[in-house]
């Protein structure tokens, strides 16, 4: 678990989304044993909310862009990495909460082209969805979920989910380029879903289904017929996402490259194989 010194580095990181989903479980261990520290990640989530919604869309002035390029510089040395910011914390917060009062009087009179805060998802609830993915996939790298079922052969995959899971699906018969490994059972509310996971040329991946809903989270990567195809970096992972009328599908992988090729899953005889 982490102290209370590696939270005072991981915090702002953690409030932007910005950790692996290991290091963010870590510290959501640690705040909920620590009442101090979850003291003050309530008060500076709070802050980051209140910025979140206040936001006007005209340009700051540029003397005040200029003022808090000056001042970041003062306090993070050119090519430092971003976050080492949490690293000059630990020496007392007076010099952080300087420059975050700045950025926040920043980001009040509007960004001018500079964004603090991802893109919002077009549909939230998408992104829970995006979120219970990952976290499937990091469970099944780390070990720490073993499969239910070893099938390399899609049909009788499809055959052993048949009747275990509120999401009926059929696999095809795939690519001779993805070694089908075996799936799990996940339990999302009254929900079970299956999780597929299988290995391309880039690596491990896996794909969770859920029931049909819009799947518009990050950015519109392609387009084919009438679905939309969305992909998002997330917790250290890459994740395209979409749906049909009767199904929803996240394919997560460590690499865009392995994702894309997870599409071969379904669409390796298809003119659009290529569509990612």
């Amino acid at each position: 678990m982490y102290d209370c010194q590696t939270m005072t580095k991981l915090l702002y990181p953690y409030l932007d989304n910005e950790l692996d989903v290991k290091e963010a479980l870590r510290v959501q261990i640690h705040l909920d044993e620590c009442a101090p520290c979850r003291g003050r990640f309530e008060k500076e989530r709070s802050f980051l909310e209140e910025l979140r919604g206040g936001i006007p869309a005209e340009p700051a002035p540029a003397s005040l862009r200029g003022r808090i390029r000056e001042e970041i510089a003062d306090e993070v040395p050119a090519g430092e990495a971003r976050f080492r910011w949490g690293s000059r914390f630990g020496a007392g917060w007076g010099s952080a909460v300087r420059v975050a009062s700045l950025l926040a009087v920043f980001f009040l009179f509007g960004a001018g082209g500079f964004f603090l805060f991802s893109k919002p998802a077009e549909h939230p609830e998408a992104l829970t969805w995006v979120d219970l993915a990952v976290e499937a996939h990091a469970a099944v790298v780390a070990d720490q979920k073993g499969l239910d079922v070893r099938e390399s052969d899609p049909a009788a995959l499809s055959a052993w989910f048949e009747g275990k899971v509120d999401v009926p699906f059929t696999l095809p018969a795939g690519s001779g380029s993805i070694e089908m490994i075996g799936g799990r059972i996940e339990q999302v509310g009254a929900l079970r879903v299956p999780l597929i996971v299988f290995r391309t040329e880039g690596g491990l991946s896996s794909l969770l289904l859920g029931p049909a809903q819009p799947m518009a989270v990050g950015d519109k990567a392609a387009e084919r017929g009438t679905l939309s195809f969305y992909t998002l970096r997330h917790h250290g992972y890459d994740v395209i996402a979409w749906s049909d009328a009767n199904v929803s599908y996240l394919l997560v992988a460590d690499q865009l490259r392995a994702a894309k090729e997870g599409c071969l899953l379904c669409h390796a005889d298809e003119p659009d194989r290529n569509l990612m």
